[in-house]
């Protein structure tokens, strides 16, 4: 017993870590490129705020898409300590959205950013 609560708490700090760290990354990201785009004519400011929302949007989308891979995840790992699922079907569903989440991410880029197409 001791031993899944250890598991659910390390995999709940880990998330929670990682989804911090990913998150307080992306608002770095976020600063450097308002901070270092400073127009000075009305087209250009025009543009270099299209380029701000475009990037934000797509930090946007890549934290949801962690966390709407990650917390499912999550929640089912308490489902699997408690006896209700077997923690094969567990860990099959975890690999499948673990790998799915890496596959999100260059579709994301893919979408959002012209430049990366």
């Amino acid at each position: 017993y001791r031993t899944m609560i250890f598991i659910v708490l390390y995999n709940s700090i880990t998330c929670l870590v990682a989804g911090i760290s990913i998150a307080l990354a992306q608002v770095r990201i976020l600063r450097e490129i308002f901070q270092r785009t400073k127009a000075k004519g009305e087209r250009t400011r025009q543009l270099q705020e299209s380029r701000r929302y475009h990037a934000a949007r797509m930090i946007f989308c890549m934290v949801v898409g962690f966390l709407l891979c990650t917390i499912p995840v999550m929640i089912l790992l308490f489902v699997v300590v408690a006896g209700e699922i077997p923690a094969k079907e567990y860990a099959a569903f975890a690999s499948f959205l673990t790998w799915f989440n890496s596959l999100l991410n260059p579709a994301i880029y893919w979408f959002c950013n012209r430049s990366y197409r």
